[in-house]
């Protein structure tokens, strides 16, 4: 067919237009030509939720075996009742590794005003799963308040913990501090990193109202028994990866409902390479955001081992693609900068939790092997494989101090500092220590 010179010339004007549409969506994506629907299908094959459906599907708990229910109404008690907060609140200034006696003493006063929510948080923790109906559709928006609550909630039982073995109640003790560790075990089920990390600081003060029960109980050889029983009982540790499903689809929900840059960028200012008139998200924009956020949730996603005590290999993995991210300051990867989580810090909090299970699993056999032969050994038994630090690969620190011990992980610095306490120093060069005396 004969073309007009006019016509052959239009053509050329479009191929040349695409072309040069190719050339900036290259540019703009550094080494790498994404492809949203090829991100979509990648990450659909790893079973990376994309959507509030995907998500909630991966979420589904049968209703016999979630706790969430129970949960939530003890939420709106809360909600309601002003002297329940405020004990809810009381207990948590006195759970603190330094609070005064007088903040201890007055926690103490509340305890029977918080009592009744504390018993009905045990019976919704027995239940073996938590899946909150969350509003996945509008998931930017979520806040997650369920997470302060049960954090709080799980505070007051393990101190609740505490005073029942001060009262000689090392079995109903027990129980509560198996009962606070599996409401933090409910909260790290949300898929999120504000969830995991909440789960993280229920473990550390659940370990550390534990070993006060365990200094109280430490000659009684039944107590010792059940408290190693308790400990070998506690939930297991998280999939590093579960944060991603919820992260993936808040960060996929937030470009969605953007309209411009700026909200990513937290002011009114647009980019430096774009005006007032052209900060709007146009539709390839918004493609080229999604592609690139979901890109590094994905390859982040697949890089990540789901064995939780891989912890060097979780912190490294994350740590490189929080550095591709980063290095990316192109306006279509400003999401990505903002929403992508800091993964790294997954691997030091799950050895951080496997840290005190080890070290409360070793106390209690020291305390066991002096009632057994009437003195601590001089150095940790190699048989024991729970006297092996996760921070150094090696045994934990140990040394015999009178009529009772130091036990220490040298911490995630790796560095040995000699069992230097953190209430001891303001420096960054402590250990994470056990002390029995």
């Amino acid at each position: 067919m004969n073309r007009s010179p006019k016509a052959l010339f239009s053509l050329v004007l479009g191929v040349a237009a695409l072309l040069l549409c190719a050339f900036v969506v290259r540019g703009r994506l550094g080494n790498h030509t994404l492809s949203l629907d090829e991100e979509l299908d990648s990450a659909k094959g790893l079973g990376l939720p994309v959507s509030a459906a995907e998500l909630e599907s991966k979420l589904s708990v049968p209703s016999n075996q979630n706790a969430a229910p129970g949960y939530l109404k003890i939420i709106e008690l809360i909600r309601q009742d002003a002297d329940l907060r405020h004990g809810l609140v009381a207990i948590q200034d006195g759970s603190f590794e330094d609070a005064s006696p007088k903040s201890i003493e007055a926690a103490v006063a509340v305890l029977p005003i918080v009592t009744p929510a504390l018993k009905a948080t045990a019976e919704a923790a027995a239940l073996p799963h938590c899946a909150f109906p969350q509003p996945w559709a509008d998931a930017h928006k979520l806040g997650f308040p369920e997470v302060s609550r049960l954090k709080k909630l799980a505070q007051a039982l393990a101190f609740d913990a505490w005073q029942k073995s001060e009262r000689g109640d090392w079995r109903g003790a027990l129980a509560e501090i198996a009962s606070a560790e599996k409401v933090g075990y409910h909260i790290g089920e949300e898929p999120t990193m504000i969830a995991f990390a909440a789960r993280n600081f229920c473990e550390t003060n659940t370990q550390r109202m534990f070993a006060r029960v365990i200094q109280r109980n430490r000659n009684d050889g039944a107590f010792l028994i059940a408290a190693q029983e308790t400990n070998a009982h506690f939930s297991p540790l998280s999939d590093p990866r579960r944060p991603l499903l919820g992260e993936t689809v808040m960060g996929i929900s937030a470009i969605d409902k953007a309209q411009s840059i700026q909200e990513f960028e937290g002011g009114n200012t647009p980019p430096a390479d774009k005006g007032v008139e052209d900060s709007v998200i146009t539709s390839d924009e918004r493609q080229l955001m999604k592609a690139k956020l979901l890109h590094a949730c994905r390859e982040t996603y697949k890089a990540l081992p789901s064995d939780p005590e891989r912890w060097e290999q979780i912190k490294q993995v994350g740590g490189d693609m929080e550095n591709k991210v980063q290095a990316d300051k192109s306006p279509e990867n400003m999401p990505a900068l903002v929403r992508f989580p800091h993964v790294s810090v997954l691997g030091e909090g799950l050895a951080r939790m496997e840290m005190r299970r080890r070290q409360t699993d070793t106390e209690l056999r020291l305390l066991q092997e002096r009632l057994k032969t009437g003195k601590f050994p001089a150095a940790l038994p190699s048989a024991w494989m729970t006297a092996s630090d996760p921070f150094s690969r090696k045994p934990f620190g140990y040394r015999v101090e009178g009529d009772g011990f130091t036990l220490y992980s040298v911490g995630a610095d790796g560095v040995d500092n000699g069992g230097v306490p953190r209430t001891t120093t303001r420096r960054k060069d402590y250990d994470e220590i056990v002390k029995i005396s």
